[in-house]
């Protein structure tokens, strides 16, 4: 699986009004403050979603001067994807 520079932390930065193309992209995304908008961007938001599982072979890409998705989206993501993932070999040991 490839992902290149991924949106991959919804609910944060659709909450954060501060950033320069939030409250435009709440035509595309829906704004979270409505409680079934937020219901709805929770079960798909990927990084609210990982869980202790096994996890396919990922490739991330991320840019420093992308406007659209910063950096450290990814690698939070990854950071958390690294912590909650369980390795091939111990899934007989996941319950």
């Amino acid at each position: 699986m490839v992902l290149r520079v991924p949106f991959l932390d919804v609910l944060t930065t659709m909450h954060d009004t501060s950033l320069p193309l939030t409250v435009h992209e709440y035509d595309e995304w829906g704004n979270p403050q409505l409680r079934d908008v937020f219901d709805t961007q929770l079960q798909y938001d990927p990084y609210q979603n990982i869980t202790n599982k096994v996890y396919p072979h990922m490739f991330f890409t991320a840019s420093t001067i992308d406007k659209r998705v910063p950096y450290w989206h990814p690698a939070k993501y990854v950071a958390k994807l690294r912590h909650n993932k369980v390795n091939e070999r111990d899934r007989k040991s996941v319950v």
